[in-house]
């Protein structure tokens, strides 16, 4: 009721690493809304990940797709508090990055491979008239009419070179129903890294490509044609839509616990970004999304449903999303995307 400690540890198969992680956690209140955490970890994050908030970032999904690491050992101290509709979080983070990948940073004559990093960090999620739901002790968010507002600002320092940044990093998430037309999905994320001398390149803003090798996995919030480590900037603005069509083809049962009723959705995405310094990093490739970049496609919901435990529906859906640029090129710029989702 009061606290909360925990661990965890892994060995990665391939790449013969353990990894570990602690944690402690103080409740100053009964729903668990005001907390005080300690955490350290030694793992393994794909340089350049854009972290605003749980709700958006997909952190478990991405772990699928890690192919550029970096050694991350850190420490952090966090105060997170709930004040009405707003959710308010600071904290302190150190951490020690070394890239997995070959790698240098190279500016005014020095060279680094690692780097070591202080972080003050804000963070802010307001959303007017959320609807809250008490469950295993604490409230969880039932949803909210209205859009969703986010933002997250790191003041830190690379310590190597004594070089200050500031990262900022916003966001607002809607959904809308709309009778007999069906659901409006937007997302709307920006951020910029402002600093006195250039970042290396796990301090920039990696675009959220989702594309693994031929197909991708479809998530709202990701690009469906674009790698992981394509893109790189540090400034950007990506953003999503998709729409929702209420009616259904058709409603078929399969087996006793298996059935299909598929939708249709309609989706478009665009990510644009600009980089200072592109010269100062070397043995790696990468690309800027400038000019910008668009993809749109369509996609099947629950083109098969399957019963779990009597309580809700594990969904399949499938669709396709072809990257907008020059004249049609299904090989090199279209993927069949696919996804798994619930519902009651």
């Amino acid at each position: 009721k009061r606290f909360s400690i925990g661990g965890w540890f892994g060995y990665g198969t391939r790449d013969r690493k353990w990894k570990y992680g602690a944690y402690a956690e103080i409740y100053a209140d009964r729903f668990k809304e005001f907390t005080f955490r300690f955490e350290h970890r030694y793992d393994l994050r794909d340089p350049g990940r854009v972290q605003i908030h749980k709700e958006l970032d997909r952190n478990f999904l991405r772990r699928f797709l890690l192919g550029r690491v970096d050694k991350i050992r850190s420490y952090t101290f966090e105060v997170n508090k709930r004040l009405g509709y707003f959710n308010l979080g600071a904290g302190l983070n150190a951490e020690e990055i070394e890239p997995q990948y070959n790698y240098a940073f190279i500016h005014e004559g020095n060279a680094w491979s690692r780097f070591r990093t202080r972080e003050i960090v804000v963070s802010l999620r307001y959303a007017f008239a959320e609807r809250m739901a008490p469950m295993f002790g604490r409230y969880f968010s039932a949803g909210s009419k209205f859009p969703v507002l986010y933002s997250k600002i790191r003041f830190g320092e690379i310590v190597n070179n004594k070089n200050s940044y500031i990262h900022a990093l916003a966001a607002i998430k809607w959904q809308k129903h709309i009778n007999h037309i069906g659901n409006e999905n937007f997302l709307l994320i920006a951020g910029g890294a402002f600093s006195r001398k250039p970042l290396p390149l796990s301090k920039l803003f990696a675009g959220n490509g989702f594309l693994a090798e031929d197909n991708a996995l479809y998530v709202f919030g990701g690009m469906q044609t674009m790698l992981p480590y394509q893109y790189y900037s540090d400034g950007f603005v990506n953003f999503y839509w998709k729409h929702d069509f209420d009616f259904k083809f058709f409603n078929a049962k399969i087996t006793r616990g298996l059935s299909s009723s598929p939708s249709l959705s309609l989706g478009y995405n665009l990510l644009a970004g600009k980089l200072k310094h592109p010269e100062v990093h070397h043995l790696v490739q990468f690309a800027v999304p400038d000019p910008a970049y668009h993809e749109a496609g369509t996609i099947l919901n629950r083109l098969i449903r399957m019963r779990f435990m009597g309580m809700y529906y594990l969904n399949f859906n499938a669709g396709y999303f072809y990257h907008i640029k020059g004249r049609f090129d299904h090989q090199q710029n279209g993927r069949f995307v696919f996804g798994i989702g619930a519902d009651l």
